[in-house]
């Protein structure tokens, strides 16, 4: 397994084994080190939708509609999937209200001078790097995000719309990280 790869894998599967409180500690840490506004919504983004760089860049003003309870985030694609639908609820959700704030004073574009995804990585990801030693990509919370919503329950058709796949082929590994549960008290 090439490095990037295993990388990736091992801190989806250390937020995944982690307490709620004690990841959502560690997300926050890497949240306050950003510098920029832009930085933290960038990163927050990332890491709720798990979206790929690519799709971040691409964000409008006109993408999020605001509701009173929620958040819904149109969320277009860039490898030949299909643009999605996501609500989030305002209240429960980490980082909401800086997000819905950040929306709310762009014009048009979200992240107008990012034209390529390896300014997230030169800016966001190398601050956290810098300053907490922390070396992660975008895409493991990616990772982490489908994962972690297949272990709440989610269904095959939950996971193909929030990753944007045309199928099931490149969602089916992360309905491996679902615990069986069905069976617990059966097996004899």
């Amino acid at each position: 397994m090439p490095k990037y790869s295993y990388n990736v894998e091992k801190f989806v599967v250390d937020l995944l084994e982690m307490p709620e409180d004690e990841r959502l500690k560690l997300i926050r840490k890497m949240y306050n080190v950003l510098e920029k506004k832009k930085e933290k919504v960038a990163f927050a983004l990332l890491y709720l939708y798990g979206m790929r760089p690519e799709e971040l860049i691409k964000l409008k003003r006109n993408n999020f509609e605001i509701y009173d309870e929620f958040v819904r985030l149109r969320l277009p694609t860039v490898k030949r999937g299909v643009d999605r639908i996501i609500d989030l609820d305002i209240k429960d959700t980490p980082f909401m209200n800086d997000i819905i704030e950040y929306v709310k004073s762009v014009e048009w574009k979200l992240f107008p001078t990012w034209n390529d995804p390896t300014a997230i990585n030169n800016t966001v990801f190398k601050r956290i790097k810098d300053k907490l030693g922390i070396n992660i990509s975008p895409y493991a919370f990616r990772h982490y995000r489908l994962s972690y919503i297949a272990y709440l329950g989610a269904e095959l058709m939950d996971l193909i719309v929030w990753k944007g796949a045309k199928d099931l082929r490149s969602v089916i590994k992360y309905l491996a990280k679902r615990p069986v549960r069905k069976f617990r008290r059966s097996i004899k």
